[in-house]
């Protein structure tokens, strides 16, 4: 059996709260406000979401880093599964982080930034995929040219989404560009709003799905100087990023647009882009949403490599290809990964991505138990 490759810790605080930053911000950001504001109807229960949600996530960013300090190696989930639970359930989740998690997540951010790139230059279905397979080439290619390289693209993006968020907020208070009225009534429920307990539970839901993400970092956590202090600073300060950049986008948005015309996410986003910029609203909004999917569909793909196949997976990829296997493991893991990535962001529709693994990660885990039989 073939030592694991050593991976060199490469990865300091500000590259890996860049990483969940980066990963987390995505199309999200622009399209769920609209939903929770819509249904909540009300600012401060819409604040008050952002922040339950946000302090969820950093009791789970905590518990995580106390995991990530105690066993500082690469691959996150499947090394806290391996020590909690044993092998068995570790082997359950490597399969589905190879075929069905990561490679399903990767091919919906890169049909998701297709769309966009799509709507402002107009291009066919054809090009819409040659744009989504590009895209994950691209972001692949900067990360196997090394760690290093893949961190600073990482951090520029993330500095750039901010930075372009930090513009539309300042640009539409600045401007005066909606209405403070818009915040009234500030706490009691607007006419045609959902129930407040069932507006609460969709709106725990969407922002639960908004901070997804976050715990990634730890696949990394073979690849971070000093894991022991900077995984759980970085896991505490990314979700504190997110809470507040949530909190404030959303804010600017409800300045932007009135609830009682908000009918939809895409509608949402648009309102608030022509609000902003005028006609040109829409294109300049898409420009910053791709920006936004290119450093999170960034950051997932570099995750990638610290993902650990255990023993039993290794020795069935290398009975099934044994020059292949020649590679040094993460690579083999990559290419297997960025291919199944490709396959999928060739479906015509996005929610087909996830699908399609899921399809696969069945016919690997009857696969499994057929090998296991026969043993």
């Amino acid at each position: 059996m073939s030592k694991p490759v050593e991976l060199k810790r490469q990865i300091g605080l500000g590259t890996a709260t860049a990483l969940i930053v980066g990963e987390v911000i995505a199309v999200g950001i622009f399209l769920t406000p609209a939903g929770m504001a819509k249904s909540l109807g009300s600012p401060v229960w819409l604040l008050i979401v952002w922040l339950l949600m946000g302090g969820m996530a950093l009791c789970g960013a905590l518990c995580y880093g106390e995991l990530a300090a105690r066993f500082p190696e690469a691959g996150g989930g499947y090394v806290y599964l391996r020590e909690a639970y044993g092998r068995p359930i570790a082997f359950l989740y490597g399969w589905m982080a190879l075929l069905v998690m990561d490679p399903g997540l990767t091919a919906l951010l890169a049909v998701g930034l297709a769309s966009y790139v799509g709507y402002i230059f107009g291009l066919s279905s054809s090009g819409l995929k040659m744009v989504a397979i590009g895209s994950i080439l691209f972001v692949a290619l900067v990360n196997m040219r090394g760690v290093r390289l893949g961190g600073w693209m990482i951090r520029w993006l993330t500095i750039l989404k901010l930075g372009l968020l930090a513009f539309v907020i300042i640009w539409g208070f600045g401007l005066r560009a909606g209405h403070w009225s818009n915040f009234t009534p500030l706490v009691a429920q607007r006419p045609g709003s959902e129930a407040l307990l069932a507006a609460l539970a969709g709106g725990i839901v969407g922002a639960f799905f908004s901070f997804g993400g976050w715990w990634d970092l730890s696949k990394l956590a073979g690849e971070v100087r000093d894991p022991e202090h900077n995984l759980p600073r970085a896991l505490i300060y990314g979700v504190t990023i997110l809470t507040a950049v949530y909190i404030l986008t959303s804010a600017a948005f409800v300045y932007l647009v009135p609830l009682e015309q908000v009918t939809s996410g895409e509608t949402f986003a648009a309102q608030a882009g022509e609000a902003l910029f005028g006609h040109l609203g829409g294109q300049i909004l898409s420009g910053i949403v791709i920006v936004a999917v290119l450093g999170s569909l960034a950051a997932v793909v570099m995750g990638f490599i610290p993902v650990m196949v255990p023993p039993r997976a290794r020795s069935l990829f290398k009975r099934c290809s044994p020059r292949c296997w020649c590679w040094p493991a993460p690579s083999t893991r990559s290419c297997l990964t960025l291919f199944l990535s490709s396959l999928f962001s060739l479906r015509s529709r996005s929610r087909h991505c996830l699908c399609s693994a899921a399809e696969i990660y069945k016919a690997s885990s009857i696969a499994h138990r057929v090998i296991l039989s026969r043993q």
